[in-house]
């Protein structure tokens, strides 16, 4: 007889129940261990998926605020754009007036003054001579158009016109003396 556990034909021995217990004993353990280790696995994915749930949540209601900021912007934005439309019209319209009123007085350079300071020329050009005053040359020249703007505007006025008519006006007024 070759090995005492193995049967007739090669068949191996029946194990005995010594064994069978050991190995119940390490399969039952290693069960153990492969479903709490599932368990930790679960709890672990648990805590994941609401951290995610909350972050989202977080995240939702961040977006929210700010899709609401953005309506709230451009609502804001196209009113000041219908204003500045409306003043464009308006300041636009008014330069055409003030043009039309000063008539062959007009000079190219008054379209680079801003609307106030244009105003203020056309009332000053317009404005009746006190009697007893010299009469004006038949052909009035551009620079006593500037002087009288100049005499017309604050000094701080002045310093708001643009670049060219303040070294334009100085240029003239430094001429004529």
């Amino acid at each position: 007889m070759a090995d005492a556990e193995e049967t007739k034909a090669g068949e191996p021995a029946k194990p005995t129940a010594e064994q069978l217990a050991e190995r119940n004993a390490y399969l039952e353990a290693e069960a153990k261990k492969a479903f709490a280790s599932r368990d930790e696995v679960k709890a672990r994915l648990r805590e994941l998926e609401e951290a995610d749930a909350k972050r989202k949540e977080a995240e939702l209601s961040e977006t929210e605020r700010l899709k609401a900021q953005l309506t709230d912007s451009q609502k804001k934005l196209e009113a000041v754009q219908a204003k500045a439309k409306e003043w464009e019209t308006f300041q636009s319209a008014r330069r055409e007036s003030l043009k039309t009123e000063l008539g062959d007085k007009w000079d190219d350079s008054f379209s680079l003054l801003p609307i106030d300071g244009l105003e203020k020329l056309a009332r000053t050009l317009a404005a009746p001579k006190p009697p007893g005053s010299p009469k004006p040359k038949d052909s009035v020249t551009l620079n006593s158009y500037k002087d009288a703007l100049a005499n017309s505007v604050a000094m701080e006025e002045f310093l708001k016109l643009p670049d060219e008519v303040q070294a334009k006006m100085k240029a003239d007024y430094y001429q004529s003396r």
